[in-house]
């Protein structure tokens, strides 16, 4: 009897292990094997690649050279960039006179004035102006392309020339002070009231 229950617990443990083998064997199969990824380009058709030489062999051989001197140019940071309010108008001898009011907005390449001022024992001075402006040295080259003024007949205004150049010297007194010449003797002080 004894080993008959023996025999019979060895044949149930054989059947025991048998049958967790043959699920292991089954999980197994069950499994897909995905294949190992590889990084595969996009391959490019033949008339892609043609074009693309092609439109290389036509770029000038300086464009390195050219970038470079756009960033000259171009300064990443500019410190003119922003939204000004006239502060005051002054003399160089004297003091400022009563009305003065205006804005000026300069953006990367491109400079919008408006502005009232009062000139001692005279009419009110109006300017209106949008240009494009480039900075050399300490003075502002503007070139106007649209633009109205005050003229000497009370209530007529001028229309400015498109394509007129002026040259105003500046100095940046502080960050947020901008100081722009009118005249030799005759100059406006900004704040900076936002940046661009």
């Amino acid at each position: 009897m004894k080993i008959m229950a023996m025999t019979l617990a060895c044949l149930v443990a054989l059947m025991a292990f048998a049958q967790n083998e043959s699920l292991q064997k089954n999980e197994q199969k069950k499994k897909p094997v995905l294949p190992p990824l590889e990084s595969k380009k996009p391959k490019q058709d033949a008339a892609k690649e043609k074009l693309l030489a092609e439109l290389k062999d036509k770029l000038p051989p300086d464009l390195e050279q050219q970038k470079g001197d756009l960033v000259q140019r171009f300064p990443k940071t500019n410190p003119l960039l922003g939204i000004w309010k006239v502060k005051q108008q002054a003399f160089v001898v004297g003091r400022g006179t009563g009305q003065t009011s205006g804005y000026i907005i300069i953006t990367r390449t491109h400079i919008s004035r408006h502005l009232i001022l009062e000139a001692p024992f005279k009419k009110l001075d109006f300017q209106n102006m949008f240009g494009t402006y480039l900075i050399q040295g300490n003075a502002l080259i503007i070139s106007t392309l649209m633009g109205m003024a005050s003229s000497d007949k009370p209530g007529e205004l001028l229309l400015v020339p498109q394509g007129r150049r002026e040259r105003r010297r500046f100095q940046l007194m502080t960050p947020t002070l901008l100081r722009i010449y009118q005249t030799s003797t005759r100059f406006l002080d900004f704040t900076k009231m936002a940046e661009l």
